[in-house]
């Protein structure tokens, strides 16, 4: 990168599929033309999944059970 003023950097490169490399405390020189080596080893490939799912509400306070029935079902057969 041209003129970059002279200083202490930290390089960091990422790709996927690679490890983070870090480079600290780069001294770049007033007119250095400056050629870091760094070297990405490469990572293991993580994946994740979050699954969420909420569970029915459920009546707690009275062990009453009911069902609701439509007219189809509540006709009398003769």
């Amino acid at each position: 990168m041209p003129n970059l003023p002279a200083a202490a950097y930290e390089i960091r490169v990422e790709k996927s599929g690679f490890q983070t490399a870090v480079l600290s405390a780069f001294d770049l020189r007033v007119g250095q033309i400056a050629r870091p080596t760094i070297m990405l080893t490469v990572g293991a490939v993580t994946e994740s999944v979050s699954v969420r799912a909420e569970a029915p509400l459920l009546q707690s306070q009275s062990a009453e059970v009911g069902q609701v029935i439509d007219k189809s079902r509540s006709r009398t057969c003769h």
